[in-house]
């Protein structure tokens, strides 16, 4: 497993983008993976319930833990149920994923994916949300360009969950196509700010974290300031929110590189490709 190097920290922005990059020289992330509520995987090994949610079927399954589809039977209704089983042994984590959880489900819009309640069973947190039907923006970009008027709704869509997140002071921290999802009435924002991965995990994934702890993103969507390792903030939404925009318009990533590091390096001082 990658680890940062054992000789003395340098706090200095250059120097926290060095170790960085040396850091994740080792590290081979797989490629923004689809949406985890975009399909079903199968119905093996599923558990009978969670709660007061009967399973119906397991929709994909992630670093943080694994998204099913259930029904809430107290209320009758369908709902996508996501297990946080990745905190189980970290009560400084599961603490901060209450107060997170807590602020994320106080926002309603229509274009922020609804959470309706978050709870715990026999150790098992759990986040009980909309259950939506559409596909994720990373699914769509696969398929080719978009016109110019799906691009206008797109970014006006996400711009205006944005606003009612940064409104709650929730900083989504890692906005990517596949936390962009489509569906017949809109956009809806997906995964914001509620669990972060741990750090054996985030050197196999997509999303990267620092050992300070600060850094959380994705390589071709992460501001300056998240690559460096500096605090990040509703700008650092924005930044993404950018990126996003480029590569719908342009069907390709705003900032290219062979490897995680030269995207890193891309990010934090070029601008984009034209």
């Amino acid at each position: 497993m990658s680890r940062m190097p054992d000789r003395p920290f340098d706090s200095t922005p250059r120097g926290r983008l060095r170790a960085f990059y040396e850091w994740l020289a080792r590290a081979a992330p797989s490629p923004d993976p689809p949406s985890t509520f975009a399909r079903a995987v199968g119905r093996a090994d599923l558990p009978a319930r969670l709660g007061h949610y009967a399973i119906v079927r397991k929709l994909g399954e992630g670093g943080m833990g694994v998204v099913y589809a259930a029904r809430d039977e107290r209320l009758e209704r369908n709902v996508a149920l996501k297990t946080i089983s990745s905190l189980a042994s970290d009560e400084t984590a599961r603490k901060r994923f209450w107060r997170e959880a807590r602020a994320a489900a106080s926002v309603n819009h229509p274009n922020v994916c609804q959470i309706y309640e978050i709870g715990e069973d026999a150790g098992e947190l759990f986040i009980a949300m909309e259950l939506l039907e559409g596909e994720a923006l990373a699914e769509r970009l696969r398929r080719g360009a978009l016109t110019v008027s799906e691009a206008v709704s797109i970014g006006l869509d996400m711009l205006a969950a944005l606003s009612a997140l940064h409104g709650r002071g929730i900083v989504h921290r890692d906005l990517k196509p596949s936390n962009v999802f489509l569906t017949r009435h809109g956009l809806k924002l997906l995964d914001f700010g509620l669990a972060r991965p741990p750090l054996e995990r985030s050197l196999s994934e997509p999303t990267v974290l620092t050992r300070s702890g600060i850094v959380i993103g994705t390589p071709h969507y992460m501001a300056p300031e998240q690559v460096t390792g500096e605090p990040v903030d509703a700008r650092s939404d924005l930044f993404a929110a950018g990126a996003i925009l480029f590569e719908v318009l342009a069907c390709r990533p705003a900032f290219a590189g062979r490897t995680v590091v030269e995207v890193l390096h891309a990010t934090s001082t070029n601008s984009p490709r034209r």
